[in-house]
């Protein structure tokens, strides 16, 4: 759920975990494969986080 916060607030921070966290990097690579057709990410980030918490 701190990713959606994040995401929403701060977007550039968002990145710099990203980069931070390999694995996160790689769960949200996964996710943008498998859903390639979301409009806006930092709109759907609150999904991602959702999706993450279940990995």
């Amino acid at each position: 759920i701190w990713i959606g916060v994040i995401a929403r607030n701060h977007p550039a921070l968002l990145l710099y975990l990203l980069h931070l966290n390999d694995y996160l990097y790689l769960y949200v690579a996964i996710f943008l494969q498998q859903y390639p057709s979301l409009p806006n990410l930092s709109g759907d980030v609150f999904l991602l986080a959702e999706v993450l918490s279940d990995l």
